[in-house]
């Protein structure tokens, strides 16, 4: 006699087994367009993030790369050397006397 109750124990065992994995199993259920957007908005968000941040990693593997070539630097300048037309504007002189004074000093 003492089989029987433990017989029942182990069948209400199985059957409370049974009941909960069938309520726990997925089922699939409809969704309306703005749902599914709503529901991908926050994965959106993180494989954006997750693609910045290879972006970055790529960036900084062109920087260390870039710091084992040649550095080149180079400059440019340019200084006019044609006489201006605004040598004379506020002598009083002609061109030429300015011109002709300036030489005789230079000679003395």
């Amino acid at each position: 006699m003492t089989r029987r109750p433990t017989a029942l124990a182990v069948a209400a065992l199985l059957t409370m087994i049974a009941v909960t994995g069938q309520a726990q199993a997925p089922t699939a259920r409809t969704l309306s367009l703005e749902d599914a957007l709503g529901l991908a908005r926050p994965a959106s968000e993180a494989v954006g993030i997750a693609r910045i941040g290879v972006e970055r990693a790529r960036g900084q593997v062109l920087q260390a790369r870039s710091e084992l070539l040649p550095q080149l630097a180079g400059s440019f300048s340019y200084t006019r050397q044609l006489k201006s037309q605004f040598d004379n504007v506020f002598s009083s002189a002609p061109p030429d006397t300015v011109i002709a004074h300036r030489a005789a000093e230079r000679k003395s």
